[in-house]
């Protein structure tokens, strides 16, 4: 999975503006490990498919290549569902 550094707090601001930083960066991170936990079990699914049907180079594809070329069930309902969690 591909790992993304969250930026670091401002160093000066208003009260607001940090509890809006603290606010957002926990719903970043939310959202960052749903999507992960979507992925992954997709592409679990995916590579024990391809491995009980004999394909050899079931382990070529990353599952951010599946998702954009063969999403799984739950990518598609995640996709579905994105309004709502943006």
């Amino acid at each position: 999975m591909t790992k993304h550094k969250l930026s670091p707090p401002p160093e000066a601001g208003t009260s607001a503006l940090v509890e809006y930083f603290w606010a957002s960066t926990c719903d970043q991170r939310l959202f960052r490990f749903v999507i992960d936990v979507v992925l992954r079990g997709d592409f679990v699914a995916h590579i024990a498919r391809q491995a009980l049907d004999g394909h050899k180079d079931y382990k070529k594809q990353t599952p951010e290549e599946l998702a954009r070329t063969n999403p799984g069930r739950a990518t598609q309902a995640l996709r579905q569902s994105s309004q709502e969690l943006l």
